[in-house]
């Protein structure tokens, strides 16, 4: 499709090929964008949500009290104090990375181990470009779809290409 980034293509084909007009009336959000990732909801905990709206760890230890709802389980504190767990790598998440051998959040890790675990300096630089005007940013060029926010393809006015595997 024309003037569309191939995301917004597959977004386009799964509503059923409606109207273009209709379409980017509300094209949705943002493909990978940057959007806040889901944090536990446990105070003071920064690990990803896992499920009922707790961390892994959390969550595992919902279950092992019977699953007793929010208003009388006490959660428990699961970071020793004056000791805070690494942030995940990528720059644009503020959340903990899973544990002390791991270097991303429960999210980022899972997209890299999917991703066949490449360099994880690479894969970070990866993410960093992801969702950010490192394709076409300028109205001017003639595939750039206001719309959507989108480019069809690169053009001269990328900010810089990806690096080389």
């Amino acid at each position: 499709m024309r003037g569309l980034c191939n995301g917004h293509v597959i977004r386009w084909r799964h509503r059923g090929r409606p109207d273009m007009e209709d379409f980017l009336a509300d094209a949705g959000l943002p493909v990978r964008g940057r959007q806040a990732l889901s944090i536990c909801k446990v105070a003071g905990c920064r690990y990803g949500n896992f499920g009922k709206g707790l961390c892994g760890k959390h969550y595992d230890r919902w279950v092992r009290a019977g699953r007793p709802g929010p208003e009388v389980w006490d959660a428990p504190d699961l970071v020793a104090p004056g000791v805070a767990p690494a942030e995940c790598r990528l720059s644009f998440c503020t959340l903990w990375a899973e544990g002390p051998q791991k270097i991303f959040c429960r999210s980022h890790h899972e997209r890299w181990t999917n991703a066949g675990s490449p360099h994880p300096e690479r894969f970070a630089m990866d993410c960093e470009l992801t969702g950010t005007a490192h394709i076409a940013t300028s109205p001017a060029s003639s595939r750039w779809n206001s719309s959507t926010g989108c480019s069809a393809g690169p053009t001269p006015t990328a900010a810089r290409p990806r690096p080389a595997p």
